[in-house]
């Protein structure tokens, strides 16, 4: 817990740094070529409080592709995203002539609609070895960051052998960083999914213990378009099942066009109305939402019960990060972590570890 401060740090979620794309994340491209010994290591220096780390399927899945002498003159549906340095965007038609020879040799993507795919890429499960260095130090893996990935890489990531069958994906701020397609799917697909469909358990060959991701959301109401969050809510009723949850994202106060360096060079401000931190370029990094804020919009926007909105807020995610034993309800043992509204809503008391603030 911090002096003088209202935090307190259970666990830790580290996104990256084995990313595919980048985002608002400072540059992990010389962290994506270490081997995997070093990966190891890594995960071995931050020590037990690491909880859950945001990987990408695609850039896991063993591949690498060059970005060197490449025309950059493309159009949005034949490129794909450089594995090496995360930024540059190369022209599949531009690598090879045959363009779907080449997307089927070079970046393991098939026609999901063909089902002979699925025996060859069923195997491919075995290169997702930075995955399974995670699960074997039960670390849980957010699937995100990642908008090249595709059905093979996320169903046999999903279909990965596992001791303990109780072990479960997550994702990391879904649609953000994601792809959602009507044809070549992607991470923000599996959103709209309440159980493995069946011809996928088929296809794939899955474990009968093999789950969806968990979800959580940027509830700030600018990362998303509420029709969007609507329909994660509708779907899963409001995260009655306990797989969806809210996040602030936040890494700034709300200081209108206040500076700060993020990842110890990029440059990135908060906007002038004081919702959210950007990049020099305009691409988000970030949010200056509070989970007060987000508690609001579910009750004022959505409607929401406040038993409702505290299950999404607090609840929910202390079930997916395995801290339910420590907080996110009322009971006897836990951390006394309590606000006290008023009618309106308003805050009347805030109490941290039982000591009011």
């Amino acid at each position: 817990m911090f002096p003088n401060t209202l935090h307190i740090i259970i666990q830790k979620h580290c996104e990256g740094p084995i990313i595919q794309t980048r985002g608002g994340l400072p540059d992990s491209s010389i962290q994506k070529k270490w081997p995997i010994e070093k990966f190891n290591s890594f995960l071995d220096s931050i020590g037990p409080c690491l909880r859950i780390m945001t990987i990408s399927p695609s850039a896991d899945a063993g591949v690498v592709l060059d970005c060197q002498n490449v025309n950059n003159n493309n159009d949005d549906d034949d490129d794909i995203r450089c594995f090496t340095c995360a930024n540059c965007v190369i022209t599949t038609n531009k690598l090879n002539n045959d363009k779907d020879k080449k997307v089927k040799k070079s970046v393991s993507w098939s026609n999901n609609n063909d089902d002979s795919t699925a025996s060859s890429s069923s195997s491919s499960s075995s290169s997702f070895e930075h995955i399974q260095s995670l699960i074997d130090r039960n670390i849980i893996v957010s699937l995100g960051h990642d908008k090249d990935c595709n059905e093979d890489q996320i169903f046999n990531i999903l279909n990965i052998p596992l001791r303990d069958q109780n072990y479960n994906f997550h994702s990391t701020h879904v649609f953000n960083v994601q792809k959602f397609h009507h044809r070549n799917v992607g991470l923000a697909n599996l959103a709209f999914l309440k159980k493995l469909p069946a011809f996928i358990a088929e296809k794939y060959n899955m474990h009968t213990y093999a789950k969806l991701p968990t979800i959580e959301l940027i509830g700030d109401m600018m990362h998303l378009n509420p029709l969007l969050i609507q329909s994660v809510l509708d779907t899963h009723e409001n995260g009655k099942h306990g797989n969806v949850c809210f996040i602030t994202d936040a890494i700034a106060d709300a200081c209108p066009s206040m500076e700060l360096t993020y990842g110890d060079v990029r440059k990135a401000f908060v906007d002038k109305e004081g919702k959210t931190v950007v990049d020099e370029n305009g691409i988000l990094c970030g949010s200056c939402a509070t989970l007060y804020t987000t508690f609001l919009h579910l009750l004022q926007k959505f409607k929401l019960s406040i038993v409702d909105a505290s299950r999404l807020l607090s609840g929910n995610p202390a079930k997916i990060t395995r801290i339910y034993n420590k907080t996110g309800s009322i009971a006897k043992g836990k951390y006394g972590d309590l606000i006290c509204l008023d009618n309106n809503f308003k805050i009347l008391h805030v109490f941290v570890n039982g000591k009011e603030y």
